[in-house]
């Protein structure tokens, strides 16, 4: 409670003095994890269905400084994953871009937003379905 408690008052601070700043730092923030959980949640299945089998678990080679992206311990991935990283970073990358000028981006956001929320679901501990049914009630909601 006292950790969360300096947390926001530090995050208030911060915004009074550097709002642009801290603005730009949470949608940065955002849509990292967007790419991240929609990969996850959203085009690694498409592309699962898409593709045919003998050429989703095909295994392409990559750079090691592009292995923390793909979570792998090995300079190789599959198809799937490179395609669906590849697709979650272009989606993000045009949310980030059209998020002022256009209606229709706001499908994007939600579908990033959707896919954060199920991480961050997935990511925690939660002691009983009720709490969990409440929670994604809220969060689709709200």
């Amino acid at each position: 409670f006292i950790i969360s408690s300096v947390s926001l008052i530090g995050l208030f601070f911060i915004v009074s003095k550097f709002p642009r700043f801290t603005v730009i730092t949470f949608i940065c923030l955002f849509g990292l994890g967007s790419i991240h959980a929609s990969s996850y949640f959203c085009t690694r299945p498409l592309v699962r269905a898409l593709l045919p089998r003998h050429l989703g678990f095909s295994l392409v080679r990559i750079p090691k400084t592009l292995r923390c992206c793909f979570e792998s311990e090995t300079n190789v991935v599959t198809v799937e994953a490179s395609v669906g990283m590849l697709m979650a970073i272009v989606m993000v990358v045009v949310w980030f871009v059209f998020r002022h000028s256009d209606t229709w981006v706001w499908i994007i956001q939600d579908i990033l937003s959707i896919s954060v929320t199920c991480a961050f679901l997935l990511n925690i501990r939660i002691p009983s379905l009720r709490l969990a049914t409440y929670l994604l009630t809220a969060f689709f909601l709200l």
